[in-house]
C-alpha cells in the first residue's frame, strides 16, 4: 500500500487531548480529519539552553508555530485556497547556492540541514473544538530570500485550510505567500515565504541541491515524523526506479534506506556534505499476507522520495545567469 506520509495519518495524536476530541486511528486519511486530537499549549519555558548537542523540545516548536500562526492570520496574508490555485504553474527563476563539497562529520551535517530545514503547516479551524490549529508537514529553504520547497500534496491538502506557514528553526515563522511552481506527478511544490516579517539580522539558510547522487550514496534525513520535530536517520540510495502511484505513474523515484513517516513529507534527502538530492514523499508497506481483509506480518517499507533533478527541472535560470553562461 502506497501512502504520501501527510495523508497517511495526518498526525494521528498531537501531544495533548482536549475533551472534546479524541485521537484517529493509525490507517486513518484527511477525509476523517474531523477526529483529528487537539492539543493543549503548555507555557513556555525561559530556562536557558544546556551546553552541549541541540536538545530539541517537540512541545514548545509546536506551541510557538500555533501561537505564531494565530497572530499571522489576524493579519492581511494569502489564503490556501489561492496557493492551491498556483498549483499550476510549472516553472520559475532561480538562483540557487552551488553543491557543497566537503564532506561533513555527522554532527555538523545534522546542524548544517537542520538550519534549512522548515516546519511547514497548514492552519485550520477544527471540527471537534473550538481551536485552531496547525498540521505540520516538512520543507526546506533553496535561497536565501524565502525560496522553499515542499511536496504537492501538502499545498493540496485534503482539508479546508486558512493558510500555510513555515517555522524555521530557530523558531521564526512565517506565511507561505506564493507558489512559483510546481508538479504533481513529482510531487513537488516550489514557494515563497512573506518575509516582510523578519527581524533585523536574521537570515534563511539555504540548501543547495545536488543531481544524480549514485545508489550506494549515504544520505541522511531531518524531518518531523509524527511531531518528533528535526529528528535525523541516515542510510542509502538503494535505487532509482519509476513510480507505480496513479497520479505518478512513470515518474521517477528515488527509494531510500532512512527512516521517515507522517510528518516527513517534504523533507531534504541530503549526501554526507549537506547537499539536498532528494525529497521525502510516500511509504509503501509490504505485508506477507492478508487475513480478513487486514494486512499481517509487515515484512518491508520501501521510502520513496523525489529526485533533486525533478526539483531542479522546475527551476530556470534568471535571464542574467543564462546570458553568463552562454558566453
Amino acid at each position: 500500500m502506497v501512502r504520501s506520509i501527510l495523508a497517511a495519518a495526518l498526525l494521528a495524536a498531537l501531544l495533548t487531548l482536549n475533551p472534546g476530541c479524541k485521537p484517529i486511528a493509525p490507517a486513518t486519511t484527511a477525509r476523517t480529519l474531523a477526529n483529528h486530537a487537539c492539543m493543549d499549549l503548555p507555557a513556555t519555558s525561559t530556562a536557558a539552553p544546556a551546553p552541549g548537542p541541540t536538545v530539541i523540545n517537540d512541545a514548545q516548536i509546536m506551541f510557538n508555530l500555533q501561537r505564531r500562526a494565530t497572530a499571522l492570520a489576524a493579519h492581511d496574508h494569502v489564503n490556501l485556497a489561492t496557493l492551491v490555485a498556483q498549483l499550476t504553474r510549472t516553472s520559475c527563476h532561480l538562483t540557487l547556492p552551488p553543491p557543497a563539497l566537503e564532506p561533513l562529520p555527522p554532527g555538523q551535517l545534522y546542524n548544517r540541514v537542520r538550519s534549512s530545514v522548515l516546519v511547514i503547516g497548514t492552519y485550520y479551524k477544527c471540527t471537534k473544538c473550538p481551536n485552531w490549529h496547525v498540521l505540520p508537514a516538512s520543507g526546506y529553504v533553496i535561497t536565501a530570500d524565502g525560496v522553499a520547497v515542499t511536496n504537492y500534496h501538502v499545498v493540496h491538502i485534503d482539508i479546508k485550510g486558512e493558510m500555510l506557514v513555515a517555522q524555521t528553526a530557530d523558531g521564526l515563522v512565517l506565511p507561505v505567500k506564493e507558489v512559483l511552481a510546481a508538479s504533481q506527478a513529482d510531487d513537488i511544490a516550489i514557494v515563497q515565504l512573506d518575509l516582510a516579517a523578519v527581524p533585523l539580522g536574521a537570515r534563511l539558510v539555504p540548501a543547495p541541491l545536488a543531481p544524480d547522487a549514485p545508489v550506494g550514496e549515504p544520505v541522511a534525513v531531518v524531518s518531523h515524523p509524527d511531531n518528533h520535530f528535526y529528528l535525523m536517520t541516515q542510510g542509502t540510495i538503494a535505487r532509482y526506479c519509476l513510480s507505480n502511484e496513479p497520479q505518478s505513474r512513470g515518474a521517477t523515484r528515488l527509494q531510500i534506506t532512512a527512516d521517515f513517516a507522517r510528518g516527513s513529507s517534504g523533507a531534504p534527502v541530503c549526501d554526507t556534505r549537506g547537499s539536498v538530492v532528494g525529497m521525502v514523499t510516500s511509504t509503501e508497506s509490504v505485508y506477507y499476507s492478508t487475513e480478513n481483509n487486514q494486512q499481517k506480518n509487515l515484512q518491508m517499507v520501501f521510502k520513496q522520495c523525489i529526485p533533486a533533478a525533478r526539483i531542479l527541472a522546475l527551476i530556470q535560470p534568471p535571464a542574467h545567469d543564462k546570458a553568463t553562461a552562454t558566453r
